[in-house]
């Protein structure tokens, strides 16, 4: 929640077309959700109080004639992509883009790396990215992303990567996308998808590039699941991992089905036990 002493600003979203109910989707604990519009003449009026540097991304849910619809705000032009969609985004006055985000960056190499998996029965493809700070024939530290693609197209990280390499905050690296079929299978502490990034990815990016023997790991929600348990079990190999808001899943959760809950709490029960981060920084 935002402290009292943080100043507001109020923000109107308007719907103006016919509906039985109209309410805002924020997929934020600073606001209740959903909130709840009033009526305004012919449309729909909501009042949001926001902190002058905030930014939220929202849907508009329209109820008519018992049929309710999750929708993009048709006033507004202003949208986001994620994985699931796109989402219409809503800023307070003082909010900027980072600074690093607006400024025009020189590319380094993308290519894709297919490979018919033997561990998982099916065929994949990945991502390989090299800085343009690297060489081709450069050795370097190589770090493994779960959900790759969502990580690339979506959330910017290229562009932070080469950020924080131009700003000296950390070394040239090369980064591995991974991207899954069956995301609900193999990120919930599957060790077919453990060897498969072990024994099948780690070669052939090896057939491609030069690393330096140090390698992380990295990913979201089951992504940080799947990063840990491929951590956990080839502990030799791993020097460091990046767990970002991990369903770990001590409880219940209605995404979940009953068979992920108890795989990844068995897992996360065995890691915990034993060196859960097996001297990896964290």
């Amino acid at each position: 929640m935002t402290p009292e002493s943080t100043p507001l600003n109020p923000a109107r979203v308007r719907y103006r077309h016919d509906a039985d109910r109209v309410a805002l989707r924020t997929f934020m604990p600073r606001f209740p959700d959903p909130l709840e519009f009033e009526r305004n003449g012919s449309g729909w009026v909501l009042e949001l109080d926001m902190p002058p540097e905030s930014r939220i991304e929202y849907l508009i849910e329209v109820e008519r004639d018992g049929t309710s619809l999750w929708q993009l705000d048709p006033a507004n032009p202003l949208t986001a992509s994620n994985p699931f969609g796109t989402n219409s985004v809503l800023v307070g006055p003082a909010w900027r883009r980072i600074e690093w985000m607006r400024r025009p960056r020189e590319r380094g190499t993308l290519i894709d790396l297919r490979i018919a998996s033997h561990a998982l029965s099916e065929r994949r493809q990945h991502l390989l990215y090299t800085p343009p700070q690297l060489a081709e024939d450069e050795p370097a530290p190589l770090l493994i992303v779960h959900d790759g693609a969502d990580y690339v197209y979506h959330a910017g990280l290229l562009r932070c990567v080469d950020a924080l390499i131009a700003r000296g905050r950390i070394e040239p690296v090369r980064v591995v996308g991974l991207n899954p079929r069956r995301r609900h299978v193999h990120y919930i502490g599957n060790d077919d998808h453990a060897a498969h990034v072990v024994d099948e990815v780690l070669p052939l990016v090896a057939a491609r590039v030069p690393d330096d023997g140090r390698l992380a790991v990295m990913g979201a929600s089951l992504g940080a699941v799947a990063s840990w348990h491929v951590a956990w079990r080839h502990p030799d190999r791993f020097i460091g991992a990046v767990l970002q808001s991990g369903t770990f899943a001590f409880d219940t959760h209605p995404e979940l089905t009953n068979r992920m809950h108890t795989t990844i709490n068995e897992f996360v029960s065995a890691a915990v036990e034993g060196d859960p981060l097996s001297g990896m920084r964290v």
